[in-house]
């Protein structure tokens, strides 16, 4: 049975986003011939990933041991050559009091889908999307604050929110794509972040629930992350989204190292979601 508030959320949300006559649109043509391979691998992806093409270079082993900003690397050939994405140190995580290496993943698409737009630079949009970046964290938000125990999420995000050290340390989490000087996020402005990288463009990787090993790190954040410890196989990755315009360098990159791993336009998979209620695609609806 859906809360008081997932109800008012879920009307309002309504009222904001409506989905469109996919048959109008101008993807359309392109739509259809994705239809089925995006059919196969909707059905397998459990969990996504949202990253970039591009990221400055680590100094360490973590965003959070330095970043130098005078050069890049290309994030799509480290993970070819890892043999997967690999855990990284987050401040954010911690299990029986230590911190460990994880991958942030989501069960939900748009929620991913946010975090590998804001890999896309300044003034470079996507096609389309079912909902803007703002859209959805507004959406989501009181979905969040009001999930299990309503006190201990909002005394959860006070507590990390008025700490400053938190909010000091945690700022590296964009600066992996756009320099520290650009832009510095709060609770209230980080959908608002973009890439400054030029080359850069977001990627949107789906993913086995088979593959993952997910376990509980922070009650206050779970409904829409999860956690995994584990280096998530090529074999795992059920697809990569990427935008229209990308598809094709993104093939040949993965052609070029011999993976056979499908890419999707984002902007494809955007109308595909106009299939689903705001209910499914919020998590509102519990899927298989």
């Amino acid at each position: 049975m859906k809360s008081i508030i997932e109800i008012i959320t879920l009307a309002t949300g309504k009222m904001i986003l409506k989905p469109i006559n996919i048959t109008r649109h101008q993807l359309f043509p392109k739509y259809q011939n994705y239809l089925p391979v995006i059919n196969s691998c909707y059905e397998e992806a459990y969990y996504w990933h949202g990253t970039g093409r591009y990221h400055y270079k680590l100094k360490g082993e973590s965003k959070y041991d330095g970043i130098d900003f005078s050069q890049t690397y290309d994030v799509l050939q480290s993970i070819i050559d890892y043999g997967g994405i690999t855990p990284k140190f987050d401040p954010v995580v911690t299990v029986n009091r230590k911190y460990i290496n994880s991958i942030s993943l989501t069960p939900y698409r748009m929620y991913g889908r946010a975090y590998a737009e804001f890999n896309q630079p300044q003034g470079e949009d996507l096609q389309y999307t079912f909902g803007s970046v703002k859209f959805w964290f507004y959406f989501l938000l009181p979905l969040q604050l009001f999930h299990r125990n309503v006190f201990l999420n909002l005394k959860g995000l006070w507590i990390y929110y008025r700490n400053k050290d938190f909010i000091d340390n945690t700022q590296p989490w964009t600066h992996t794509f756009v320099r520290a000087n650009k832009f510095r996020w709060t609770a209230l402005n980080f959908y608002k972040v973009r890439s400054d990288i030029p080359k850069n463009y977001g990627m949107l990787f789906g993913i086995k629930k088979i593959g993952v090993h997910a376990f509980s790190f922070n009650p206050v954040i779970e409904r829409f992350e999860t956690r995994a410890d584990n280096i998530i196989k090529l074999e795992d990755i059920t697809h990569i989204e990427v935008p229209l315009d990308r598809v094709n360098e993104t093939e040949t990159k993965l052609k070029q190292n011999h993976i056979e791993i499908p890419v999707i336009p984002i902007e494809i998979g955007e109308l595909y979601c106009n299939n689903f209620s705001l209910a499914y695609l919020s998590g509102v609806e519990k899927r298989n």
